[in-house]
């Protein structure tokens, strides 16, 4: 009997240990097909630009929104949060130290986004859009050249 429960036991882990094997081999084959370079950072560092990220998502998502309203003053304010701060330009220099080029990406962005705030503050419109076209470019730009790595 003891048997029995050993084969109905191995019977029905096989599939999923198999599944485990071919998940890792699927992982490890697209990581080593990723060529953007690692921006080496700490988990405390990594966490931290992970979150700065979803705060600039949630800029553009403010952006969009005020800018289905024509509210050119929310378009303003909602762009300054991207827009160059003196913070912000410490925050890049220090992410990207470690990795030549990411500094100067990530200021990019911040560059952009500081004519945003000029056009809404002319309440150009046409060319509000177009601006944040050239700023969201600049967003996936970088995040097709780099990745996080996490190092100790």
């Amino acid at each position: 009997m003891n048997f029995l429960k050993f084969f109905y036991f191995i019977a029905i882990l096989s599939p999923y240990a198999l599944y485990a094997q071919d998940h890792k081999k699927m992982m490890d084959q697209m990581a080593m097909s990723d060529s953007r370079k690692p921006v080496k950072l700490n988990a405390m560092m990594a966490k931290h630009q992970l979150a700065n990220m979803r705060e600039h998502l949630n800029a553009v998502q403010e952006i969009i929104a005020a800018m289905s309203d024509r509210n050119f003053q929310g378009m303003k304010i909602a762009s300054q949060k991207l827009a160059t701060t003196p913070q912000m330009a410490m925050m890049c220099e220090h992410m990207g130290q470690m990795t030549p080029g990411f500094t100067q990406m990530g200021m990019a962005l911040h560059t952009e986004a500081d004519k945003l705030v000029v056009l809404a503050d002319k309440k150009d419109y046409n060319g509000f859009v177009k601006q944040l076209s050239v700023t969201t470019k600049t967003c996936t730009s970088c995040h097709a050249q780099f990745k996080q790595e996490i190092i100790p």
